[in-house]
């Protein structure tokens, strides 16, 4: 089990070793999705907002991180905001597990308990499935 002590150490870290690249290279889509993960580990959700929106700009279509975004954005109560991310993943990819947790949280949000879980469980069958064709994959080969 890995100590929680030690993984806001790692974030504190990495943010002081991000914040010290050149401006070209912190803009990045790599090193803003890390700054955002570091934020998010250290709870501080407005820092990681700010950091999610960057990153959203630097590349629109990107759905690396957006389960975290959607998650920070219900921690801090922005529904509309949820929504419309919701809807923007649905748009890109309506299948991609990101966009499943977005919505889930979004009906989370709207207290609507049972759509939310159902949106949870199709993540959680999703991941099954990625597994099974991995181990039927190895087990051909």
């Amino acid at each position: 089990m890995t100590d929680p002590n030690a993984i806001l150490k790692n974030a504190k870290g990495a943010l002081d070793v991000f914040q010290q690249l050149p401006l070209k290279h912190y803009n990045t889509a790599w090193v803003l999705s890390q700054v955002r993960k570091a934020h998010f580990e250290l709870v501080d959700y407005i820092e990681a907002e700010r950091a999610f929106s960057n990153a959203r700009l630097a590349s629109p279509y990107s759905l690396e991180g957006m389960d975290v975004y959607s998650t920070v954005l219900y921690h801090l109560k922005e529904d509309m905001r949820l929504s419309n991310l919701a809807q923007e993943l649905i748009s890109t990819d309506r299948l991609a597990l990101q966009s499943w947790c977005a919505m889930g949280n979004c009906y989370s949000m709207q207290k609507d308990h049972e759509t939310a879980l159902k949106n949870f469980q199709c993540i959680k069958k999703q991941i099954f499935l990625r597994v099974w064709r991995i181990m039927m994959v190895l087990w051909l080969f």
